[in-house]
């Protein structure tokens, strides 16, 4: 498995360094191994972002590609881009941009979740 870097962090991720990628922040350990190259790739720019703008771009592209294709929001969801897009959310909360592309992208990855997949990683939680 290819792993993100963990570190400590505060609740919101407010106290760590701006150097600092999104799933580093959040603790997150990425899953790419059994996903098409394309999601590894979206996936990781979102893993790897390290400014808010960097996270919107990358909520974004996830978004997209979640509303395009039922077997890419599938595909998402197993690299554990669910996580990564909830942490975007709790980890800028300031932005809007990242609260509005986030928001979009776990609309568009709820279509078909039988597993309540979005609930269990704290997706409602982080949108209310």
């Amino acid at each position: 498995h290819r792993r993100a870097t963990t570190a400590t962090a505060t609740a919101t991720g407010r106290n760590t360094p701006p150097s600092s990628t999104l799933a580093s922040t959040a603790s997150i350990e990425l899953d790419l191994d059994k996903v098409p190259p394309r999601i590894a790739a979206m996936v990781r720019e979102l893993a790897d972002a390290t400014t808010a703008d960097m996270v919107a771009d990358g909520c974004q592209k996830i978004r997209v590609a979640a509303r395009d294709s039922a077997v890419d929001h599938l595909q998402i969801a197993k690299a554990r881009g669910v996580l990564l897009v909830v942490a975007a959310m709790n980890h800028y909360q300031g932005s809007a941009a990242v609260q509005e592309q986030a928001c979009a992208a776990l609309r568009n990855l709820t279509h078909d979740d039988d597993d309540n997949r979005i609930a269990k990683e704290g997706g409602i939680k982080a949108v209310v």
